[in-house]
């Protein structure tokens, strides 16, 4: 009865308001954040929650994280990566992946790279590139994200030089928790 009462009331603005869209987008401009309404071009793809690296169909020499753990608000991928390390506690890193195409900043390890994230509507696919600058020099990596038809695997295709400089391609599989 309460929800009711406040939907019908001209008082009260949601993001759908032409009103408040009016009045919200300045802001959010001078934010650089993106204006509404908010396009969603992932309605059909939601690369959201558990991943289990599929140890069957993957070399289990990887190394490749073994969890991701994805959640999604409006245009930002937010990616909790778990890896196994030889000597010590388990690796987590933290991916921040914008949707709308803008560079992100990402710091790991001492390293800070660019990501920049691209979709591709055709092959139903998340494309990152990411470019590092290191000791070594710089480095250029390439992930394709993409799901199988029902949501319940995910493959990532990972290219990136190895250290002869030579193109390297992974694909690790995860299933869904």
């Amino acid at each position: 009865e309460h929800l009711s009462m406040i939907r019908n009331d001209a008082r009260v603005l949601s993001m759908e308001d032409s009103a408040f869209i009016r009045v919200a987008n300045p802001y959010r401009k001078a934010c650089n954040l993106p204006v509404l309404p908010l396009e969603d071009k992932f309605t059909e793809v939601n690369f959201s929650g558990t991943w289990i690296f599929n140890k069957e169909k993957n070399d289990i020499r990887s190394n490749s994280p073994f969890l991701l753990v994805v959640d999604r608000d409006n245009e930002i991928l937010f990616v909790k990566k778990y890896t196994f390390t030889e000597y010590g506690e388990d690796l987590i890193t933290y991916e921040d992946i914008r949707l709308d195409g803008k560079e992100t900043n990402i710091h790991n390890q001492n390293v800070t790279s660019n990501m920049k994230a691209s979709w591709n509507e055709k092959n139903q696919t998340l494309e990152l590139v990411t470019n590092t600058a290191h000791q070594w020099g710089k480095m250029k990596a390439t992930e394709l994200w993409k799901l199988d038809k029902d949501g319940k695997s995910l493959t990532i295709e990972h290219k990136a030089p190895d250290q002869s400089g030579k193109e390297k391609t992974t694909i690790t599989i995860y299933d869904k928790y």
